[in-house]
């Protein structure tokens, strides 16, 4: 592969600060979007006109999801450790 192409396409790196960074990110944002905070107003309720259910219920999913990849890389960083650990 020339070196113009792996500018815009680079080979995946599987160092341990970034994927460590990215379990970090992606399990703080998945708590986030999964706690109810996000949707009281000044005074502690929910407003369900401006936050419908399903909204509410879309946004806690994706938070989830969101998670559960936080979760799936502190399984690839644990791996990369033994890895190194064993090898």
């Amino acid at each position: 592969m020339s070196n113009i192409l792996s500018v815009f396409n680079p080979p995946p790196s599987r160092t341990i600060p970034d994927s460590e960074l990215d379990r970090t990110l992606a399990m703080v944002g998945g708590f986030y979007l999964n706690s109810p905070n996000q949707f009281k107003d000044k005074t502690g309720k929910i407003d369900l006109v401006k936050h419908p259910l399903w909204w509410q219920r879309s946004v806690r999913g994706a938070g989830i999801v969101l998670f559960g990849f936080g979760a799936y890389r502190a399984g690839e960083v644990i791996q990369i450790l033994l890895q190194d650990k064993f090898d």
